[in-house]
């Protein structure tokens, strides 16, 4: 097996493309319903997934390369969500990433490559949200911004090999995100229906001069109280990336999340989902769980 450019391997391409993309933008408070003015909203979630497959360009699952039975990625995530009502139509927002990445592969032993692993702090993302309608049908625009915080790996080290461009924890670039959220209560039938869609504007990474295609982001979700204390959700979430400026470097997932709510106390409640993957596109094809801890005051 030979050290291929990160232009020309389609496992490191792949794995790039994880970098970059970190993981999936997540509603950050239920959805287009803002908070009330002085009201404090806080999160916190560990995702995790551990795969040997992956989509190629052509939306196909497989594994790493020729010894795929060997070959697992495995990621363990923690952000932190901070929410803030300015008035009760606008809040602001703050999103911080602790990312672990690890590529574990037998036959990974060659004298060039680094430790395929990475840890830190990622990318910090800036929100603020804006309450446009509040009919029965609620209208919110979503804005926000990522900050390039995360250690980035430049792919090279200093005899010229190829590192693994994919354990960077941050991209090493800034983007800007454009989402209207729309949501709906059925009240007083407790079903509640959201839809997010948004255009994600991605800037030129200064350290590789790689510039990332722009991408659409989604979210459909419908949800139902059968009791006071218990919330089930079904939501469609994905991301759709244009090409980038490396040529066949466009990305894609989409997963179907059951997700079941559990309030502990008035202000406090439990998250878990799981993220099953329905198709994709140089994206890892695992599933992905999740556990999160909500806090409102």
């Amino acid at each position: 097996m030979s050290i291929s450019t990160p232009h020309s391997n389609p496992c490191i391409k792949f794995l790039l493309a994880i970098a970059l993309c970190a993981l999936l933008p997540h509603t950050a408070y239920a959805g287009a319903w803002t908070l009330q003015k002085g009201h404090f909203w806080g999160k916190i979630t560990t995702l995790i997934t551990s795969t040997s497959e992956r989509y190629n360009a052509e939306g196909n699952t497989g594994g790493f390369g020729p010894a795929a039975a060997a070959a697992v990625y495995k990621s363990q995530s923690v952000y932190l969500d901070f929410f803030y009502g300015i008035n009760d139509r606008v809040d602001i927002g703050i999103q911080i990433p602790f990312i672990s990445n690890k590529y574990d592969h037998d036959n990974f032993n060659f004298p060039s490559f680094i430790a395929l692993d990475a840890s830190g702090i990622g990318d910090i993302r800036g929100f603020a949200k804006i309450n446009l309608v509040q009919q029965d049908v609620v209208a919110t625009l979503k804005l926000g911004f990522k900050a390039p915080t995360g250690a980035y790996d430049d792919g090279q080290d200093p005899a010229g090999a190829y590192k693994n461009e994919g354990m960077s924890v941050g991209s090493g670039q800034s983007d800007i995100d454009l989402i209207l959220q729309l949501g709906r209560s059925f009240y007083p039938a407790p079903v509640y229906a959201n839809l997010d869609l948004g255009y994600r504007v991605r800037m030129e990474n200064s350290t590789s001069g790689f510039n990332p295609g722009e991408e659409i982001i989604y979210n459909a979700e419908i949800g139902v109280n059968p009791t006071d204390i218990l919330l089930l959700a079904l939501k469609l979430e994905g991301i759709a990336g244009a090409e980038g400026s490396r040529g066949n470097d466009d990305i894609g997932i989409t997963y179907l999340a059951p997700t079941v709510f559990i309030n502990m106390h008035q202000n406090l409640s439990i998250e878990a989902s799981v993220r099953i993957p329905v198709a994709g596109r140089n994206f890892f094809g695992g599933r992905l769980w999740g556990i999160g801890l909500y806090f409102q005051k």
